[in-house]
């Protein structure tokens, strides 16, 4: 059982993989999530080094400004996460998926191995010409465990972003709804959480915003989990509903 597990979780892996590189609108939207981090960095790098906004600086220091444009790219990794799977529920490609891995629980998860592959390359790429961007700009200079810290969080993020819409668009099935869904977790909770103190520090927002701060892996971890609960429901919703 072992072995016939491992085969089909490694043919599930190798087609998505396949399946993700082959698709041109997903490099597209990658590009556009390492190109927006990029420019809005340097951007907010600059703005930090100038004093920040009407004399009010924007963050600690220019790099913790920088990657303040990591917060906005969810709004990229949010349809990358969604069309990777809702796609083929689209085209009906789904059921060629389903018929070479019948084992769905491996298709959803090797959809978000890939997925967070992806994500993480170019998030960590971006980062690290923020970091290198940095280096250049006078003022004070965060430490190198704060540079590390700010590079992983920083890639982390849009990976747990871009999962949990996947998870989303799997219990979904419709590229429209699921996008509307995840942004109205990150854009119009954060709302309801301005009314209930109490309950917004443990929404999917705060708790993505918080990861780049000082003492962010509970962020991390709890982002994680929300992660996880979207998977599962994802997964359920594969499981028992035919295509």
């Amino acid at each position: 059982m072992h072995r016939v597990t491992r085969s089909v979780w490694g043919r599930a892996l190798r087609m998505e993989a396949a399946k993700f590189v082959a698709t041109p609108s997903y490099r597209r939207l990658l590009a556009v999530m390492g190109g927006l981090v990029v420019l809005l960095g340097c951007a907010y790098a600059g703005l930090s080094g100038a004093g920040g906004i009407g004399g009010v600086p924007i963050a600690g220091s220019d790099l913790h400004a920088s990657f303040l444009a990591v917060n906005l790219a969810r709004l990229v990794a949010v349809p990358l996460g969604v069309l990777v799977i809702a796609d083929e529920f689209a085209t009906g490609q789904i059921l060629l998926t389903l018929r070479l891995c019948p084992w769905r629980p491996a298709v959803l998860l090797a959809k978000a191995a890939v997925l967070a592959g992806a994500v993480l390359a170019v998030g960590l790429s971006s980062g690290a010409v923020l970091l290198v961007v940095d280096l250049l700009l006078p003022g004070p200079a965060p430490t190198a465990g704060e540079r590390v810290h700010l590079l992983l969080a920083g890639a982390a993020q849009p990976v747990l972003v871009a999962v949990l819409a996947l998870g989303v668009a799997a219990a979904l099935r419709s590229t429209a709804g699921a996008v509307s869904a995840t942004l109205v977790i990150f854009l119009v909770l954060p709302l309801a959480g301005a009314f209930l103190p109490g309950l917004g520090g443990w929404l999917p927002h705060a708790t993505a915003n918080g990861m780049p701060e000082t003492g962010g892996g509970s962020a991390a971890v709890l982002l994680a989990g929300w992660v996880a609960a979207a998977l599962l429901l994802g997964g359920a919703a594969l499981q028992m509903r035919r295509p």
